[in-house]
C-alpha cells in the first residue's frame, strides 16, 4: 500500500496541510486588520418632506423665512470609525445639487456624553462642511440636514484624510451586497465546509477574506 493510500497518514499530512493554510490565512487577515485608520460614511435612506397629490400640488405655496421653496428634503448620514486606531481632525464635507440650500442640520453621537467636539466649517448653499476632532474606534456621529429646493435626490460625501481609509456607500446597496452574500453558492459551501474537521478554519479564515472584499466591493460600486 502506497503511502498516500494509508487513511492515517493522509489524514495526518490533510491536517497539516489544512492547518499551514489556516495560518497563512490568518496572517493575511491579521495583517489586513491590525492598526488601521479606517472611518465609513453610511447615506440613509432620503425622504422628501413635502409629498402631496399632482392635483393639489400646484395650488400649495410653500415658504421658508418668507421666501418660496418648492421641495424640502431630508438626508442622513451615519459615519463611524470602523477601525482599530483613533482618528483625529476628521473631515466630513457634504454636498447636494446645485439647485439646493441646505437650511438646517442636527448631530447626535455615539458615545453621548465625552465625545470630542465637532465643528463646523462652512455651511453654505449646498455645501456642508464638519470636522470631528476625534473618532476613537466604534464612534458613530449620526447627522440630517434639511434642504431646500432641491431639483435631485444627489448627495455626495468627501472623508480625505492622511493616512485614513475612508469608505462611503448607501444603506440600501449595502443591503442588496449583504442578501446576495447569504444567497452566494461560494459562501454557502463555506458555511458547509466550516463545520467539517480539519478544512473549518481554512473555511472560516476564507469567509472572513471574502466578507471583507465585498463590503469594500459596496464602497467602490457606491463611489462610482
Amino acid at each position: 500500500m502506497s503511502w498516500y493510500q494509508n487513511p492515517t497518514i493522509a489524514a495526518l499530512f490533510g491536517g497539516m496541510a489544512g492547518a499551514i493554510i489556516t495560518s497563512i490565512v490568518s496572517v493575511y487577515i491579521w495583517n489586513k486588520t491590525h492598526k488601521i485608520k479606517r472611518v465609513d460614511g453610511i447615506i440613509g435612506d432620503i425622504s422628501s418632506l413635502l409629498t402631496f397629490s399632482e392635483k393639489i400640488k400646484d395650488q400649495l405655496e410653500i415658504k421658508f423665512s418668507g421666501e418660496d421653496a418648492k421641495a424640502v428634503y431630508l438626508f442622513s448620514i451615519d459615519i463611524s470609525n470602523s477601525g482599530t486606531e483613533a482618528v483625529e481632525n476628521h473631515p466630513v464635507n457634504i454636498r447636494l445639487d446645485e439647485s439646493s440650500n441646505i437650511v438646517d442640520y442636527s448631530i447626535t453621537t455615539d458615545p453621548e456624553v465625552g465625545f470630542g467636539e465637532i465643528i463646523e466649517k462652512r455651511k453654505e448653499g449646498n455645501a456642508l462642511d464638519l470636522e470631528i476632532a476625534l473618532l476613537n474606534p466604534d464612534d458613530r456621529v449620526s447627522i440630517e440636514l434639511v434642504s431646500l429646493d432641491n431639483n435631485s435626490e444627489q448627495i455626495d460625501l468627501y472623508m480625505k484624510n492622511t493616512n485614513v481609509k475612508s469608505r462611503v456607500y448607501s444603506r440600501k446597496s449595502a443591503e442588496k451586497q449583504l442578501i446576495g452574500t447569504f444567497t452566494d453558492r461560494k459562501m454557502l459551501l463555506l458555511a458547509v465546509l466550516s463545520s467539517v474537521p480539519f478544512f473549518g478554519g481554512f473555511a472560516k479564515s476564507m469567509m472572513t477574506v471574502a466578507l471583507a472584499k465585498r463590503i469594500d466591493k459596496i464602497s467602490t460600486n457606491s463611489n462610482a
